[in-house]
């Protein structure tokens, strides 16, 4: 269970945001000018980031959960493992909300790419 959570917390299921330098140069110069320069590549690092930081503690309590003596410690570890993701998903949240308020300043097109992206990858 646990394992299924990590990957769908983790995992993209759309096309993710494009980067800076795949865009074309209307809607990179639009980027720059909406938001603070470097502030988008800089938001999709911290996303990626949290994303692997999900994905990384989610292994290891799969990894510690099929190591368990019983179906009581395993469940005690997700509970602990859900406790643990929820924690650090939130210490990162700013970076996915910055996303989300970033595409909404955008041309509708590109804010609904990314919001998709974000609600499929991060349910709130």
């Amino acid at each position: 269970m646990i394992s299924c959570f990590q990957a769908f917390l983790s995992t993209a299921t759309c096309a993710p945001p494009p980067r800076l330098e795949r865009l074309h140069p209307f809607e990179r110069a639009l980027l720059e000018l909406t938001l603070r320069d470097g502030h988008y590549a800089a938001t999709l690092h911290q996303v990626d980031l949290l994303r692997k930081g999900m994905l990384g503690i989610g292994k290891g309590l799969t990894a510690r959960a099929a190591k368990s003596r019983g179906p009581r410690e395993a469940v005690t570890i997700r509970e602990e493992g859900f406790k643990e993701m929820e924690s650090y998903y939130k210490r990162g949240q700013h970076a996915v909300d910055d996303l989300k308020v970033g595409s909404c300043r955008l041309t509708p097109g590109f804010s609904q790419l990314t919001s998709r992206f974000l609600s499929e990858t991060f349910s709130s």
